[in-house]
């Protein structure tokens, strides 16, 4: 199943520019194209695929007991990525990056509802700092992670969260929310989207 923050980040991408352009002057057919995003967590790969049918050149990444269902979705998905690429890494968070993370330089990192208990907090974030830290493959890049505050989140827990980013040196900003008519559904419409980077970039 898609989660909710899953759907509305895919929607958000296709109704955005990518950090640092212009949405006023998106390129009209592929406005993410030529944008290498990195996605972690990605689960059925949904906003992935959406940036990668946007223009960019993604890398899906999870769990390796996910790799048949996101092999799936990115052959059900070809016909929509006309411009961008899409492939898929096992990426374990306790484990280090593969070399596929490694060896890239992103510009865009992904993420949605990667945290929904405590026990996910320090791996995730531990994770998203390595990257997008001044020596790291993302270093530079912005984070979007798409966070719904009713999906079995607590404010302690969003507190907590918010606690790692600050001690990992990483920044956030909250993002404008998916307009009303945008979205087909009131639940897309109470996804939060924090924009993160490191602040020593």
């Amino acid at each position: 199943a898609v989660w909710t923050a899953g759907a509305a980040l895919a929607t958000y991408i296709s109704k955005n520019a990518p950090p640092g352009r212009d949405s006023q002057n998106r390129e009209k057919m592929a406005p993410w194209h030529g944008v290498k995003v990195l996605e972690l967590g990605s689960g059925t790969g949904v906003a992935g695929i959406a940036a990668a049918s946007e223009g960019a050149d993604v890398l899906l990444t999870d769990k390796d007991i996910l790799k048949p269902l996101m092999a799936t979705n990115m052959r059900l998905n070809q016909d929509q990525i006309e411009i961008g690429s899409v492939d898929f890494e096992v990426f374990d968070w306790t484990a280090p990056p593969p070399k596929e993370v490694l060896d890239a330089t992103w510009d865009v990192v992904l993420g949605a509802e990667l945290v929904t208990s405590s026990a996910d907090v320090t791996p995730f974030v531990d994770t998203l700092a390595s990257l997008i830290k001044p020596d790291g493959p993302a270093a530079g890049a912005t984070a979007i992670y798409a966070h719904n505050p009713f999906d079995s989140q607590s404010a302690e827990l969003d507190m907590e969260l918010e606690s790692a980013f600050t001690s990992h040196g990483l920044s956030w900003t909250t993002l404008p929310p998916l307009p009303s008519q945008a979205t087909g559904g009131a639940a897309l419409n109470q996804v939060v989207f924090w924009a993160l980077q490191s602040s020593s970039a």
